[in-house]
């Protein structure tokens, strides 16, 4: 920790922004306090409970082929790793299906509780957004993506009008290219009614 804030310069103290590393420190602290590792946390409390049973730290895999990451130019890059604690997860639509309906569900289970204290608004960054933890709220609709060189993965939820959308792919995304997919799917999915999840 001391090292990290020794990185930070003078001008941005003060000043929000994504971290993957404060991500990756939130990992170690449950770790630490479960006596487990990250892995093992994540499968105990969250993938193992919900059945998603092909979301697994990238190093491990799963028993499902997978596609192989391809930076924005078409180059084939190697998956991350190393990083369980800001996302380095592989999953599927299938596992990710499970979570979206989880968090659309009542919130009857401690782990349902858990999923619902995570979209409630926190703060607002220097842009005015509205956040969660992680989230970022615009009107009904939460949302959080995330991408490395090579994949890029997105999530987002509109919890009053029971309906989510995923998105999944083997390139590296702008920013603006994964919030115009979620616009474009606030827009098409019917509302309201039973959940309906869109991939």
């Amino acid at each position: 920790l001391k090292r990290a804030g020794s990185l930070i310069s003078e001008r941005r103290r003060g000043q929000d922004a994504y971290s993957n590393l404060g991500f990756e420190l939130l990992g170690d602290a449950l770790a630490r306090i479960d006596k487990e590792s990250v892995s093992e946390v994540i499968s105990r409390r969250v993938t193992t409970p919900l059945g998603m049973k092909d979301t697994t730290p990238t190093a491990q895999g799963s028993s499902l082929p997978r596609v192989r990451p391809h930076c924005r130019y078409g180059v084939p890059t190697p998956s991350w790793t190393g990083v369980v604690g800001a996302g380095g997860l592989s999953s599927t639509s299938a596992d990710l299906r499970r979570l979206l309906l989880a968090f659309l569900s009542p919130a009857d289970s401690a782990l349902e509780r858990a999923l619902r204290l995570s979209v409630e608004f926190k703060m607002k960054d220097s842009k005015g957004t509205r956040l969660g933890l992680p989230w970022s709220v615009h009107g009904s609709m939460l949302w959080h993506s995330g991408g490395t060189y090579g994949e890029t993965s997105a999530m987002a939820l509109d919890i009053p009008n029971s309906r989510g959308a995923v998105l999944l792919t083997d390139q590296a995304l702008a920013f603006g290219t994964v919030r115009g997919v979620f616009q474009l799917a606030q827009e098409r999915i019917p509302a309201p009614g039973a959940p309906h999840i869109r991939f």
